[in-house]
Parts: C-alpha cells; structure tokens; sequence
C-alpha cells in the first residue's frame, strides 16, 4: 500500500551521496511519524486523528525509504543498510603502508 503514495522513478537522477542523505532525513521522518502515531492513538479519538493526520505521511515515508533503497542499489551505492558497498580492489579505503624495515 505504500507504495501508492510513492513517484516511481522520483529519485533516479540523485545522486549517492544525495540518496544517502534524502534516505537519513526520511528515515527520521517515518520515525516521527511513528511516534506521533503511537502516541495519538492513546487518546480518545486517537486512532482517527492518527489516520487522518499521520498514516497517509507514514506510508509515503515507508515507500520513499523502499524506493531510496532500490534505487541505491540498482546504482551500486553504500546508502545505509539498504545497500551493500561495492568497493572493487578495496580502493575507498586504503589501509596505511607500514615504513620499510
């Protein structure tokens, strides 16, 4: 269902680092809104204004971070635990060379 509210295609054109850091601000933002959620469904009318305020946002974060995900895979990018790091021959992170003896 979530993926209803999501653009297919909406973040082809980012690029990794930007992937990575649109994938942190929604993470944050689909925590939130778990939060809000969880918290106004203890009130009285809670599960209505959880639904009517804050589900339709929830879904849309949980399709955006789906879709990140994808995305940044299909562009071979580290984004998080979305996505495995392709690092071919180790290069990104060189370790020190010891001094000759």
């Amino acid at each position: 269902m979530e993926m209803f509210f999501v653009n297919p295609g909406s973040f082809d054109y980012l690029s990794c680092a930007d992937l990575a850091q649109k994938t942190n601000v929604t993470r944050a933002r689909e925590q939130e809104l778990k939060m809000l959620i969880d918290r106004a469904e203890q009130g009285v009318f809670g599960t209505f204004v959880a639904t009517t305020a804050y589900r339709p946002e929830y879904l849309k974060a949980q399709g955006d971070l789906k879709l990140l995900g994808e995305t940044a895979q299909s562009k071979n990018c580290a984004v998080g635990s979305a996505a495995p790091a392709i690092d071919p021959g180790g290069m990104s992170n060189p370790q020190p060379s010891s001094p000759p003896r």
